[in-house]
């Protein structure tokens, strides 16, 4: 996949039209719920781990245990030069908000979401918790990528393609590994998932939804189709604790 098709599918595409999109939800009335306010931070800190991985220098192969180092070249390099109060903050960020929201769906203490402040941050030092918004959030994070990081991910082509071919290797032997094993056991009799098994004339779902899965290869036996947040049949990703760097 051509850096610039993967860009405008899963950056452009996917990632930066559904933040769109949940920047415009709004909780019903009489009700502090329902702002995916926590759905927004987590999509644009993915966002971040991603582009970081591509962008930083001298690592072609992804690997699983460069979370943090991937998350803070992003951070630190493109993120804090649109705003400089990003500045230092990456580990709260990654420790406190990425690890809550990605294992619980809880940020950890000292940090609260808001949104429609049309303030990117703010300290409070009395109760010890940043305050956060996440629409600015999204906004800086847009800005940062089109302004500085496409370009140079673009201009660097060899490089990015290097790279995202050896983030589809390492997802796509993950995925043959394991439905591998789960055909071993529907053909085994020990599963139960046999009446799910898509037949040779389903060549279409009927789905369009955000978040096919990325695939250099796909199999002739299979048919990929995207389904509401999750990736497409053919593949899968590694959960989320199997890429962190630091402790939680």
């Amino acid at each position: 996949m051509k850096p610039s098709e993967f860009l405008d599918k899963f950056i452009d595409g996917y990632l930066l039209c559904d933040l769109k999109q949940m920047a415009k939800c709004q909780p019903d009335e009489a009700d502090t719920a329902g702002g995916a306010g926590y759905p927004m931070v987590m999509t644009v800190l993915s966002g971040i781990e991603i582009l970081g991985y591509l962008l930083i220098p001298n690592e072609d192969e992804y690997n699983y245990s460069a979370g943090f180092a991937y998350f803070k070249e992003y951070w630190n390099n493109y993120l804090s030069e649109v705003n400089e109060n990003y500045s230092h903050l990456a580990s709260i960020f990654y420790k406190l908000l990425r690890h809550g929201l990605a294992h619980t769906f809880i940020s950890k203490h000292g940090i609260q979401i808001t949104k429609n402040t049309r303030r990117s941050l703010f300290l409070d030092l009395e109760n010890k918790q940043l305050i956060m918004d996440c629409v600015v959030f999204y906004w800086d994070f847009e800005k940062s990528y089109l302004n500085q990081a496409k370009s140079e991910l673009l201009n660097n082509m060899e490089r990015t393609e290097r790279k995202i071919r050896s983030l589809a290797d390492s997802y796509s032997q993950d995925s043959e590994m394991i439905f591998n094993e789960l055909e071993t056991r529907i053909n085994s009799g020990q599963s139960v998932l046999t009446d799910l098994i898509l037949k040779p004339s389903a060549t279409n779902l009927g789905s369009i939804a955000s978040g096919a899965s990325l695939s250099l290869q796909m199999p002739s036996r299979t048919t990929s189709t995207s389904v509401s947040g999750t990736g497409s049949l053919n593949t899968t990703t590694l959960p989320f604790e199997n890429n962190d760097s630091e402790n939680e």
